[in-house]
C-alpha cells in the first residue's frame, strides 16, 4: 500500500484523514473485541501535531475489556510505520448504549 505524503509550501505535512482513520480503524478492529461500533477523529495540526479520538461504543450488557496501553502502542506503531509521525495524544471515550 503506498500512502501519498505532501508538504505544503510551508512545509507542513498533508495527509488524507481518511487514510489516518483506515489504519486506526485496522488497528482497533484487531485489538478489540465485543464492540457494537466505533468511531476514529483525526486532527493534523498546522505543526504537524496529530490528536486521535477513539470513540468506542458497547453493549451496556456485555462486559468490555480493553487494555488501553496495548491499545495506544498499537495505534502508534501503526501510525508511526504509515506516515512516520508519532501522534501528540491519543484519546479514548467509552460510551454504553
Amino acid at each position: 500500500m503506498y500512502i501519498l505524503l505532501e508538504r505544503n509550501a510551508r512545509g507542513n505535512l498533508e495527509v488524507d484523514q481518511r487514510i489516518l482513520n483506515k489504519v486506526i480503524e485496522f488497528v482497533v478492529m484487531n485489538n478489540v473485541r465485543d464492540l457494537e461500533k466505533f468511531e476514529i477523529e483525526t486532527n493534523l495540526l498546522h505543526d504537524d501535531h496529530l490528536f486521535v479520538l477513539v470513540k468506542l461504543f458497547a453493549n451496556i450488557h456485555k462486559k468490555l475489556e480493553i487494555d488501553e496501553l496495548k491499545l495506544n502502542n498499537s495505534i502508534v506503531f501503526a501510525i508511526e510505520n504509515a506516515i512516520g509521525l508519532k501522534p501528540k495524544n491519543i484519546a479514548f471515550v467509552y460510551i454504553k448504549n
